[in-house]
């Protein structure tokens, strides 16, 4: 229902005046005929029983009430869009600042899991179009990290760059490595021409990469965001980010997407505006045991993800025995 605001305040006014309106009418009529009893006719609310009194008081009571609540939660509503359109608007305000900055840009970012029945998966990445945008600004290396958090985790296969997938001299150097933990850069020989483009994969495995039971997610996962999910975190301007994930078969979840400002998953800190544009692009689709996410114009500093319950214990071994 629409209600602007002339229109709350006649209806405020009449649920004032109403029941003094009718009894002052009352007083003021003409003179009664001779004969006639004085006292309060059926038409003046003091005449009205005590019970439809107290039930007519309880609807203006109630009808106020809602009105002022509808107009105080639109308020609201209308102040929590306006803080998030900030949001999305000062990120998109420096992407062109900070591609002019550091020089290059992407056209698109895609990553892929193919998750084992432990948890252990073998992921690919995919940077695709690298192009250096300034002629003063030399571009020779691409950061990159890895990094899961389930205590048993361990990357097993350190990024190694995929075979025939570039054109140039590429090499992986890694930069710090831990159990579950990988910095690294991808190093252009001579650096990038301006103007040129520079498009490479590199593939990973990790052994117990994921949660694979709502026990273990429980236990070990953060308290604030108790769902294991595939992420990106946008860090550098790029005009499309895809991220695909994989599950065993009869590994039976219900997969959702998500996104939030920053790099720490709350539910609480989704963002709403930009959940309701990948929903208008249908950018989320899902099968019985994939889900794939593809995001236009991606918002820097916004982690884009799909996430999910893994199922319980019991669930999972009588899958397992089914097999």
């Amino acid at each position: 229902m629409k209600v602007d605001s002339r229109t709350f305040l006649t209806i405020l006014f009449l649920c004032l005046i109403y029941p003094g309106a009718l009894s002052h009418a009352q007083t003021q009529s003409p003179t009664a005929p001779a004969g006639a009893q004085s006292g309060p006719s059926l038409g003046s609310p003091s005449a009205w029983a005590p019970e439809l009194q107290v039930a007519v008081f309880s609807a203006v009571v109630t009808t106020m009430t809602s009105l002022v609540a509808f107009f105080w939660g639109r308020r609201e509503k209308k102040k929590a869009l306006k803080a998030e359109q900030a949001m999305v608007n000062i990120p998109k305000s420096l992407e062109g600042r900070l591609e002019d900055r550091i020089g290059y840009k992407i056209g698109g970012i895609y990553l892929s899991a193919e998750i084992n029945n432990d948890g252990s998966f073998e992921g690919l990445w995919r940077w695709e179009k690298v192009q250096r945008v300034r002629q003063d600004v030399p571009l020779t290396q691409l950061p990159g990290e890895l990094w899961y958090s389930p205590p048993d985790c361990r990357i097993t296969k350190l990024p190694t760059l995929k075979p025939n997938s570039y054109k140039r001299e590429l090499e992986i150097n890694i930069l710090e490595h831990k159990d579950n933990r990988c910095k690294f850069q991808v190093e252009i020989a001579g650096g990038l021409g301006f103007g040129d483009e520079l498009t490479y994969e590199y593939e990973a495995e990790v052994y117990k990469g994921f949660f694979m039971t709502r026990e273990e997610l429980e236990k070990n996962g953060p308290p604030a965001f108790q769902k294991e999910y595939w992420s990106f975190t946008v860090v550098t301007p790029v005009d499309k980010i895809e991220l695909k994930i994989q599950f065993p078969n009869g590994f039976g979840v219900d997969t959702f997407v998500g996104v939030y400002p920053g790099d720490t998953p709350t539910e609480k800190s989704f963002h709403s505006a930009e959940l309701d544009r990948l929903e208008k692009h249908q950018s989320f689709k899902r099968g019985v045991n994939w889900a794939n996410l593809v995001v236009d114009s991606p918002i820097m500093g916004f982690t884009y993800l799909i996430y999910w319950v893994p199922p319980s214990r019991k669930d999972v071994d009588a899958s397992a025995g089914r097999r």
